[in-house]
């Protein structure tokens, strides 16, 4: 009797196993390009060695396909290189971590930037942008 009752527990025990819970796919995001579009970008270029003036390169990004590339002092007081439209192209992946590459005419290869994760910095490696307006 008791070896009927523990046959009897242990088919049941086997019989009401926990049906396996499925995960939810995991939702990838891809912010559009225009986080990166409509927006300045400024990064540290070089310093006068005589002045001491700091002097910027500006990224301002008009569209998906155009940026416009600029040298000056930070208020603009002073233009080294004025600004020139250059061809590029805007990639999107999740989170923001977006590719930028600018096509500078004579040039075989883009020049490639990636942006961090909350969009307020690109970077080529060696310069760091920050948003400036």
């Amino acid at each position: 009797m008791k070896s009927i009752f523990f046959i009897g527990l242990i088919a049941c025990l086997i019989s009401c196993t926990k049906a396996p819970q499925e995960q939810p796919t995991p939702q990838i995001i891809n912010y559009p390009y225009t986080a990166l579009v409509g927006h300045t970008w400024e990064g540290l270029s070089y310093t006068d060695p005589v002045t001491a003036t700091p002097y910027y390169q500006f990224l301002h990004i008009t569209s998906d396909t155009t940026v416009g590339i600029y040298t000056a002092s930070y208020d603009a007081s002073t233009i080294v290189v004025p600004e020139a439209a250059y061809a590029c192209k805007i990639t999107t992946h999740p989170n923001h971590a977006d590719a930028l590459e600018i096509f500078y005419p004579g040039s075989s290869q883009p020049h490639s930037f990636s942006t961090t994760g909350d969009t307020t910095r690109i970077t080529d490696g060696t310069i760091d942008y920050k948003r400036f307006k």
